[in-house]
């Protein structure tokens, strides 16, 4: 199973900049807009944690086309000046009346606490179950220990924007 999640980067600065209603609706917005980009590649939304989506994917290609869908979606919808952050993993996952739980889960939401604003970062265990076209669409990111684990992770990062600095060239 491929967990994933989508987090809006910086919802504290909207709450700040744009007020409490305002800010709220914003991110309302936008995690109904990740829920559907979700829906689309074949999955559900298994909850929203404040700003945050969690799903689970049968496969990281799904994640993928996910991913790319709501930062393409996202970078589109000038009324809403926001950026969201993605993280996927892929491994054994135990389910507990529908919900997904384990090591499989946490590793997937330390790759999305290590993304970037406008970033999708997978983990290796993801890449290596990738289709091969969709593994040109990365790149070896980074090598790092995660918080609670004892062997360093190679982390990629899925190249979405043409228009940016995440290609490489």
């Amino acid at each position: 199973m491929t967990i994933f999640f989508a987090d809006v980067a910086s919802s504290v600065e909207l709450y700040e900049n744009f007020g409490d209603i305002k800010a709220h609706q914003m991110v309302q917005e936008s995690l109904k807009n990740m829920a559907q980009s979700i829906m689309n590649n074949h999955r559900r939304v298994i909850e929203t944690i404040g700003d945050e989506v969690m799903a689970a994917f049968a496969n990281p290609d799904f994640a993928y086309s996910a991913a790319s869908s709501i930062q393409d979606s996202i970078q589109a919808d000038m009324h809403l000046p926001l950026s969201v952050r993605i993280g996927f993993h892929t491994g054994p996952t135990a389910v507990d009346r529908g919900h997904p739980f384990g090591d499989t889960v946490n590793v997937a939401a330390r790759m999305v606490a290590v993304a970037k604003a406008g970033q999708i970062l997978l983990s290796q265990q993801s890449y290596m179950r990738l289709s091969a076209s969709n593994r040109q669409q990365t790149r070896h990111y980074h090598r790092i220990l995660l918080k609670g684990k004892n062997a360093p992770t190679d982390i990629y990062e899925l190249l979405w924007d043409d228009m940016e600095s995440t290609k490489t060239y």
